[in-house]
């Protein structure tokens, strides 16, 4: 056999390979939308499907989705058609989204933890608590990690102390995720800066009572983002915390005149 014939030979075999391939490709997408199909056509199982299009698969981004309050000047976020967003609006970086109040859930609330302070000529650390929570301003539901230090912290404090009096009821205990919240924001200027803080409001009904989840699929949607939240706290302090070996009563933050507080809230 010739060196052609060999070339021959050996291009046919590659040839009837690729069919073969191409065949067996051919027919495993025919399966897939064959059982594809049999999805469709069973409403509770397609409702399932979408329900839980992302489970498993929420860090394959590589980016916790964060949420923060923007401010002018200091940072380069943008929104999707690539505006600015308003000075003091809450930003959601995973869609470019801003919302000037938030409706909500807290999920999760971190350990306190400390970062490196990012200022000039400062080497204090910095305490930090995260909030992983939930947005419902609209019909999608946008999971969250929120940052609270500093000036911002007091309002996570205060939330506890609110939170504990129906968690820990006698009467019908109320688990956190299961309060309604809202979020808003103010301004606080000082000498040298201005400052966006976060208020966080438990909704209540005309009667006084809490807002809660009342919907069986949504609190079961929540009870199972405790754990999603709890090791994406643990993969971020990992990341970014410091070790604290001894307290300090007050700590400089990165706005003039914060205060750090010397333990965590109570209440969580």
């Amino acid at each position: 056999m010739t060196g052609i014939d060999k070339a021959r030979e050996t291009a046919e075999k590659l040839k009837k390979d690729a069919q073969e391939r191409k065949d067996t490709d051919t027919k495993a997408m025919a399966a897939t939308k064959h059982t594809l199909d049999m999805v469709r056509a069973n409403p509770a199982l397609a409702k399932m499907y979408q329900d839980n299009a992302s489970a498993g698969s929420e860090e394959l981004s590589g980016a916790s989705p964060m949420l923060k309050v923007f401010a002018a000047g200091k940072t380069m976020d943008r929104l999707a058609d690539g505006r600015k967003p308003q000075d003091g609006a809450f930003y959601y970086k995973p869609t470019q989204e801003e919302f000037s109040d938030i409706v909500c859930h807290f999920v999760a609330v971190s350990r306190g933890f400390y970062t490196k302070s990012m200022d000039a000529g400062n080497n204090e650390p910095k305490f930090n608590q995260l909030v992983g929570g939930v947005i419902i301003n609209d019909e999608i539901p946008k999971p969250f990690v929120m940052w609270f230090n500093g000036k911002k912290w007091p309002a996570l404090k205060e939330f506890g102390e609110k939170a504990r009096v129906y968690t820990k009821s006698r009467k019908m205990p109320v688990p956190m995720f299961a309060l309604t919240l809202h979020l808003t924001t103010r301004s606080e200027k000082n000498s040298v800066s201005e400052s966006w803080l976060v208020d966080i409001e438990i909704m209540q009904n005309e009667d006084g009572t809490p807002t809660v989840v009342s919907d069986e699929k949504e609190f079961v949607f929540l009870n199972g983002k405790v754990q999603y939240f709890k090791d994406m706290f643990d993969k971020i302090i990992a990341a970014k915390g410091v070790e604290q070996e001894e307290t300090p009563t007050r700590i400089a933050s990165d706005t003039v005149g914060e205060d750090v507080p010397d333990k965590e809230p109570e209440g969580f």
